[in-house]
């Protein structure tokens, strides 16, 4: 997949160092970013001036959850 070509952008982990400053970086090209994180060891404050960035807290390690949150979205995993 070419990542200039997607539109949507999926990022777990994404409010850890690494991935929240993937999910702003994204977020400046334009992209529609989600951030799924469970909160473990990321924090909410590293996102929070960030407009525009669908974020769900929750832990996506089955299946079901992945697949769902996964559809026609670019995934990077940072967690």
């Amino acid at each position: 997949n070419d990542i200039a070509k997607m539109d949507k952008i999926l990022i777990t982990g994404g409010l850890g160092l690494v991935g929240s400053h993937l999910a702003e970086a994204f977020n400046e090209m334009g992209k529609k970013v989600l951030v799924v994180d469970d909160l473990t060891t990321g924090r909410i404050e590293n996102l929070k001036h960030v407009p525009k960035i669908d974020i769900r807290i929750e832990n996506i390690d089955d299946e079901k959850s992945k697949l769902e949150i996964r559809k026609g979205r670019a995934s990077f995993r940072s967690a």
